[in-house]
């Protein structure tokens, strides 16, 4: 009955997370669910389901990477408690994939994998998920999240423009690190048509947010290239039409005159 009346409304949550003086984390992005059920110790759905507050036990959770025996076993078995629920599993993913951006050995490869073989269309818990992957330490996991953007995008279940929305939300929260996930964005977009429109889709979502950013030529480049081979017009955020009309040379105002316009 739980299961079946479950309908979470997911809210993305940033700030700190204090487990000891050794762990904390002063940026730690996860996902909330103020609805959801409150999670007994004897109801192991209730458990699994309670997103209530998940902010403030992510440090503790993330810390299993360092102190817990056999933890990335025990991420691996996760997909099985939540096979029809990927959003509740990437949202539990996010201790793990926060510990991840800044440390080796997080144990997230399954739970990326575990997101690739989903059936549903991502939503914003999922595709904040493979944006951490992508912005990982790890070169591993790197590549297990651009696999996954790949895996997705060949069944159609990857959506650009929410993927583009949520890669906004944390770049701006400053979560994730550009020029890691811009790499990924590359890759997948240079191995499969479909990805590469739904790339496109979701860098056209995340424009509003480059202008002003360090690392912003390293989108709108891709932009640009990926619009002018699926002959796409694109509207430009007025920072970068004022670089594309100038005679600046910089990568950025070179980039924005690639960028075709409508």
């Amino acid at each position: 009955g739980v299961l079946r009346s479950y309908a979470p409304c997911w809210e993305l949550v940033v700030g700190r997370s204090k487990d000891t003086d050794w762990s904390a984390y002063e940026r730690a992005a996860t996902w909330q669910d103020r609805a959801s059920p409150r999670g007994k110790a004897d109801d192991a759905v209730r458990a699994v389901l309670d997103r209530r507050d998940p902010l403030p036990s992510l440090a503790g959770e993330a810390a299993d990477g360092d102190y817990a025996s056999r933890f990335d076993q025990v991420a691996a078995l996760w997909p099985l408690l939540l096979p029809h629920h990927p959003d509740l599993l990437a949202a539990h993913a996010h201790a793990r994939l926060n510990r991840g951006l800044a440390k080796n050995r997080s144990g997230t490869e399954p739970l990326l994998d575990a997101l690739a073989a989903s059936r549903q269309r991502t939503g914003r818990p999922t595709c904040s998920a493979l944006l951490l992957g992508l912005a990982a330490k790890n070169g591993v996991e790197r590549t297990r999240a651009v696999d996954a953007l790949l895996d997705l995008a060949g069944r159609d279940l990857l959506d650009g423009p929410v993927l583009g929305d949520t890669l906004a939300a944390l770049l701006t929260a400053d979560v994730v690190v550009g020029s890691r996930v811009a790499p990924g964005f590359h890759e997948a977009a240079r191995t499969d048509l479909r990805a590469a429109t739904a790339v496109l889709d979701a860098l056209v979502a995340a424009l509003p947010v480059l202008p002003d950013r360090k690392d912003a030529h390293l989108f709108v480049d891709l932009l640009a290239q990926l619009a002018v081979e699926q002959g796409r017009a694109v509207s430009l955020p007025e920072p970068f039409r004022q670089a594309a009309a100038s005679s600046a040379s910089s990568v950025l105002a070179r980039a924005c005159r690639r960028v075709p316009q409508p």
